[in-house]
């Protein structure tokens, strides 16, 4: 029975769709392997392609569908990249672990408590607009070029002060681990030291 009319459309787009699929499939796949892809996200990509494709309004209006895909595929592997370098990554490692199964002492409550104090004061010893930068890139999670936008300054001057604010911070922290090393190092050792 051949269809004709509003219904035929869809049937129409889905037999070009599975014609496109079966005839650039393979292809596809090996454009994402080649860029480094591992088969099976090599696979996930190419159906990524596809499914967009079949949000595509007018799949039978494409002109020359293997250039099309392509274009999609790279496209996609651009989007990929970008949203993998704006998600905030930390890898977990045998330290980081022990974290998540150490049970929460009074002691880690209060060493907890006492850094919280001291990245405060740090903070609290930077320039207003330097501290407000710091909270907005490593609190609120923006890019430099959003937080230069927001104060009207360069790119480069963000990373300055960022990088300023970085360096005070890990100067405080060295500082306190110091002094916590100092009064907890017995006697004879800081006699020793002198």
């Amino acid at each position: 029975m051949h269809v004709t009319g509003p219904r035929a459309l869809p049937l129409i787009a889905s037999e070009r769709l599975a014609r496109l699929s079966r005839d650039h499939r393979a292809r596809l796949e090996r454009f994402f392997r080649r860029r480094g892809c591992p088969a099976a996200v090599a696979e996930d990509l190419t159906q990524e392609v596809f499914a967009r494709l079949a949000a595509y309004p007018r799949i039978e209006d494409i002109a020359n569908p293997g250039a099309f895909l392509t274009k999609a595929a790279a496209n996609l592997l651009r989007d990929t990249a970008k949203a993998a370098r704006r998600r905030p990554t930390a890898p977990i490692d045998g330290a980081a672990d022990a974290l998540l199964v150490d049970p929460i002492t009074p002691e880690r409550i209060l060493a907890g408590r006492q850094d919280v104090a001291l990245v405060s004061q740090a903070l609290a010893d930077l320039e207003t607009r330097t501290q407000r930068m710091f909270v907005m890139h490593r609190i609120e999670h923006l890019r430099h070029r959003d937080i230069a936008a927001h104060f009207g300054l360069s790119v480069s001057l963000v990373e300055k002060c960022l990088r300023s604010a970085h360096g005070h911070l890990a100067e405080q922290v060295r500082r306190q681990r110091l002094r916590k090393q100092a009064a907890q190092a017995p006697a004879f050792v800081l006699e020793q030291a002198a």
